[in-house]
């Protein structure tokens, strides 16, 4: 869109916008692989919520690389695909999208927002909504999530467990600080795909830092850094919300016990995560809705 001959993103989003689901399949720290059964479970659970919100497209991110000697996991989720698709009779379509390097967290996540943005029939009016392959949803909560997307708005995200969801149930929104647990999380989160393809998700959140002392930066809760940007760019435009909805399942069971212990560290560490990173943004600060 042209602008006094300045190029400008609306981000112009109607009651009805293009949803394009994605997830994230990887193996993480784990020492052995997955069953099949996990596997078909975790497609399943995503292709039914893909069908169940008629998303306009649907795709998996996997990590490409051999990570434990002798196995394919890119093989293992098309063939786990293609069993779900047989099985359930929804004839739910679902694309790979292979990443290599994986990296630790938002390569994957660019890659599918790049994916996103390269599916779309006609340009705009589109969101491209992240849910974890532990995740599940009803039509419902989505269109709860998607009626507070707006041409203002940056993400929404559903309230989960491990969240600091301050919302006093009036509807109004409240208005808090941003941080790493009162920040929407890709666990179940809608972007605004044109806003969100200014950026991306910053490479500040893989982790590729260290500090004066020489310590690794903590990648991850790239969700924070984003928002920071993007409304110190263009801070009217580029709201973030949290919405209390119903019909929303987190499983948090891991076959792997070292999946498990990692998942574990990943929640706990949410905030101080966020708050260096926020630091090596030179301390920006950013706010949340809690509705």
């Amino acid at each position: 869109m042209q602008n006094d001959g300045k190029a400008k993103v609306s981000g112009e989003i109607d009651s009805n916008p293009n949803i394009f689901i994605a997830t994230r399949i990887h193996l993480g720290k784990q020492s052995n692989p997955p069953s099949q059964t996990k596997l078909e479970s975790m497609v399943s659970s995503f292709l039914n919520s893909a069908s169940t919100i008629k998303a306009t497209k649907a795709a998996i991110a996997v990590d490409s690389e051999e990570k434990i000697k002798g196995y394919d996991l890119v093989s293992s989720i098309q063939q786990a695909i293609k069993d779900v698709q047989e099985q359930s009779g929804t004839g739910q379509e679902c694309e790979i999208v292979e990443v290599n390097p994986w990296g630790n967290f938002v390569n994957a996540l660019n890659a599918l927002t790049s994916w996103a943005c390269r599916s779309q029939i006609e340009y705009g009016n589109s969101v491209i909504m992240f849910i974890s392959a532990e995740t599940s949803l009803t039509k419902d909560s989505v269109d709860s999530m998607i009626k507070h997307m707006d041409d203002k708005t940056l993400v929404v995200g559903a309230a989960l467990p491990g969240h600091d969801y301050q919302g006093d149930g009036s509807g109004k929104g409240v208005e808090v600080a941003l941080n790493g647990r009162t920040c929407a999380w890709n666990t179940l989160a809608a972007w605004n795909l044109e806003k969100l393809a200014l950026t991306g998700f910053p490479l500040l959140a893989d982790g590729l830092h260290r500090l004066g002392d020489g310590a690794p930066v903590a990648g991850g809760i790239e969700e924070v850094s984003t928002v920071l940007i993007q409304q110190k760019i263009n801070p009217t435009e580029s709201k973030a919300k949290l919405v209390k909805i119903d019909g929303v399942e987190w499983e948090q069971k891991f076959e792997d016990e070292e999946r498990r212990k990692w998942h574990e560290v990943k929640m706990n560490s949410k905030y101080t995560r966020a708050e260096v990173h926020r630091s090596l943004l030179g301390g920006i600060e950013g706010t949340a809705i809690h509705i």
